[in-house]
C-alpha cells in the first residue's frame, strides 16, 4: 500500500499546479487542490488532516525528483507500476462516473428493509452490576440476600464484551433466566454478577440513518452489476482471451 501513494505522487510531479500552494520549492510545489484529491482517492474511509496529506505529498514528491535524478523512471518494473497505477486512476475515475448516475429510490429502500429486516437488528445489551468477594461464604450469604455488597455498575456490554470479560459465565448471562450469576473464580476473587436490565434484539426502526445506510448497499450493489456486466461486454468488443 504504500508503494500506491508514492506512484500517485509520481503521476501528478509534472501536472499542472492546480489550487493554492501550500508548500513551494525550486520546481516543487503542493497545493490543496492536490491535497484533496490526494485525500479523497488514496485515503478514503480514513481520517486524515490537510497538514499531514500536504507533508506526504510533499516527502514523495521530492522523493520522486531523486529517483527521476538517478534515471529510476527508466526501469522496466517502474514503467509497468507506472501504467498499472495510471490504469487503475482512469479505472476509478470510470467507475466513479458510472456511480453519479446510479439513483436509488425510496420505494427500493424500503423494499430492500422489508425483505431483509433480520439483517438490521438493534443489538443486544446487558447491564451488568459486578459484585467482588474475597471469601466464598460472603459470597454464598450475598446470593441468599444474607448480606449486602457494594457492586460496581459496568454499563450495558454487548455479547463480545460480556464474552471476553466473564468467558465462564457468559451463557448463563445470555439466556437470560438469571438476574445473579456466580459465584465464579476471576484471578484471586470470586465475582458475582447482576443482570439489571437488557436492551435491543429487535428489528432497526427504519430511520433516516438507516435509510442511507440501505442506501449505500443497494447503490453499490448496482454498481458492481454494471461494472460486471460492462467488463463482460468489454472483453467480448476487444477479443479477450486469458489462459488462467
Amino acid at each position: 500500500m504504500r508503494l500506491l501513494p508514492i506512484l500517485f505522487t509520481i503521476l501528478i510531479l509534472f501536472a499542472p499546479a492546480h489550487g493554492k500552494i501550500l508548500c513551494k520549492g525550486k520546481g516543487i510545489s503542493v497545493t490543496d487542490e492536490e491535497v484533496k484529491v490526494f485525500k479523497s482517492f488514496l485515503f478514503r474511509g480514513f481520517a486524515i488532516t490537510d497538514e499531514k496529506a500536504c507533508q506526504i505529498i510533499l516527502k514523495d514528491k521530492l522523493l520522486a525528483k531523486e529517483a527521476e535524478r538517478v534515471g529510476l523512471q527508466k526501469r522496466k518494473d517502474t514503467k509497468l507500476k507506472l501504467e498499472l497505477l495510471r490504469a487503475r486512476v482512469l479505472a476509478r475515475a470510470y467507475s466513479d462516473s458510472l456511480s453519479k448516475k446510479i439513483k436509488v429510490s425510496d420505494r427500493e429502500i424500503k423494499e430492500f428493509y422489508e425483505r431483509n429486516k433480520g439483517r438490521f437488528r438493534e443489538p443486544i445489551r446487558v447491564r451488568i452490576v459486578e459484585y467482588r468477594f474475597k471469601e466464598k461464604r460472603d459470597a454464598e450469604a450475598f446470593l441468599k440476600g444474607k448480606n449486602r455488597a457494594k457492586g460496581k455498575d459496568m454499563g450495558y456490554l454487548v455479547p463480545l464484551q460480556i464474552a471476553l470479560l466473564y468467558p465462564s459465565v457468559s451463557k448463563d448471562i445470555m439466556d437470560g433466566r438469571k438476574r445473579l450469576v456466580g459465584p465464579f473464580k476471576k484471578g484471586k476473587e470470586l465475582l458475582v454478577l447482576e443482570v439489571k436490565d437488557r436492551k435491543g434484539g429487535g428489528i432497526s426502526p427504519l430511520t433516516k440513518e438507516l435509510k442511507d445506510r440501505i442506501r449505500r448497499i443497494i447503490k453499490n450493489s448496482k454498481e458492481r452489476e454494471i461494472l460486471e456486466e460492462l467488463v463482460k461486454k468489454l472483453k467480448e468488443k476487444y477479443g479477450v482471451s486469458c489462459t488462467f
